[in-house]
């Protein structure tokens, strides 16, 4: 096997958490922005509208946790295919949750984040990670809001040439994050950029680090406004999977969906739809999700074909492999049906293919 490349460090880096996140995000542009005067204080929209879900201490009424393996592919683009030059399994690790907090009213506020990381042992000392949380009220009727937040590795990389000059030697590291809330009147977002030296391991440490810098940066600003007429999507991108698959359960009948499932959302700015335009059985990857007992039923386990549509950008692809039980209905209270795995092709040589191990 070709050892893996030095020089594709920093692609990969940001790639692993655009993996499931990024790709639906628009990366913030442009220099640093200049430290405003002081330290003044800035709560995020998660700290308004849901502060106290994340904490490790609080206990919440249902969770899940799920660890994944990431694995990359070089590819070479030939034409109208793509060969397979080489592969690297392990380059980095993804955490995945979900938390549930009961109001009295009976809606449920639920917090889903996503962490992942590089290997520095199995890359050669890279060391990119990133984060993104939700957390998004819930009623009987769907999601009435959801505020968000998350940071990752900045990376401007976008061919093959770029990647191989990209140097990732130096100490520091620059993160673009996040932070915003969608609801049907309104849909905000502050985009920062965020130098810090220090590595963490954790959502939670990694919060903690850029925390402190988004009250002295002057942000790029995005901001939409719905009506009763045309409300926004109140779903932000984890949200809006989430609801996919639960239609998908719901709605499948055999290999077939009826009707197809499609479920907008917004992002730093922009409505996006998320849907899933192919479903196939895949009982010989679901024998395997079954033997390490993820699953219940190898048969109800599918590869999904998912597509990301963003106005005035060509269509975003992925994959995405479940268990959509028989029977299921169509409950957005119903606990989250979490990925089994999911490949995606972040650059036209790049492919990372992330599998569940716990």
């Amino acid at each position: 096997m070709v050892p893996f490349s030095s020089r594709l460090r920093k692609l990969l880096a940001a790639a692993l958490l655009a993996a499931l996140v990024g790709v639906a995000a628009a990366r913030a542009a442009g220099p640093l922005a200049p430290p405003r005067p002081g330290d003044a204080p800035y709560e995020t929209w998660i700290d308004e509208r849901a502060p106290g879900l994340f904490d490790a201490a609080a206990a919440p009424a249902r969770s899940l946790h799920v660890a994944y393996r990431v694995d990359a592919r070089i590819m070479l683009p030939l034409g109208f295919t793509t060969l397979q030059l080489w592969s690297r399994p392990d380059v980095g690790s993804a955490t995945a949750s979900y938390r549930d907090h009961d109001l009295p009213s009976g809606d449920i506020v639920r917090g889903y984040e996503l962490f992942t990381s590089s290997k520095p042992e199995r890359a050669r000392g890279l060391n990119r990670m990133g984060f993104f949380r939700e957390a998004i009220r819930l009623a009987r009727g769907g999601p009435e809001w959801t505020a968000y937040f998350g940071a990752m590795t900045a990376s401007p990389e976008r061919t093959y040439g770029e990647a191989t000059k990209a140097n990732d030697s130096g100490a520091e590291r620059v993160y673009d994050a996040t932070d915003g809330l969608t609801s049907p009147r309104q849909a905000t977002s502050a985009v920062f950029r965020i130098e810090t030296t220090e590595r963490v391991d954790s959502a939670d440490a990694l919060y903690a680090l850029v925390r402190p810098d988004l009250g002295r940066l002057t942000p790029r600003r995005n901001v939409l406004t719905g009506s009763p007429s045309k409300p926004l999507p109140p779903s932000a991108f984890l949200g809006a999977l989430e609801e996919t698959l639960q239609q998908a359960a719901a709605r499948r009948d055999g290999s077939r969906l009826r009707p197809a499932v499609r479920v907008p959302f917004v992002h730093n700015g922009v409505v996006r739809q998320l849907e899933i335009s192919g479903l196939t059985p895949d009982p010989t990857r679901g024998a395997r999700f079954a033997a390490a007992r993820f699953v219940r039923s190898a048969g109800q386990v599918f590869a999904m074909q998912y597509r990301i549509v963003t106005p005035g950008h060509d269509d975003f692809t992925f994959r995405l492999w479940a268990e959509l039980p028989a029977g299921a209905r169509e409950d957005p209270l119903a606990p989250p049906i979490p990925p089994l795995a999911w490949e995606i092709q972040v650059r036209s040589f790049l492919r990372l293919y992330y599998e569940r191990v716990r």
